[in-house]
């Protein structure tokens, strides 16, 4: 077996770094109550709200 593997240079560790670095700015900034992906619902209805649940999860 090689020598030891340089993970900032593996897309999925780095995209998992970046998903923890904004949980926890977004914790900290944001809410601890609502995620982003809820927040984004949210913040579509209060765009659009006449919208149906089907166009919503097709944005």
């Amino acid at each position: 077996m090689g020598g030891a593997v340089d993970l900032n240079t593996h897309p999925g560790h780095l995209a998992r770094r970046f998903q923890q670095a904004h949980s926890l700015l977004w914790g900290a900034m944001v809410s601890e109550e609502i995620t982003s992906p809820q927040f984004a619902v949210v913040n579509a209805l209060m765009e659009k709200p006449e919208i149906d649940q089907r166009t919503l999860s097709e944005h």
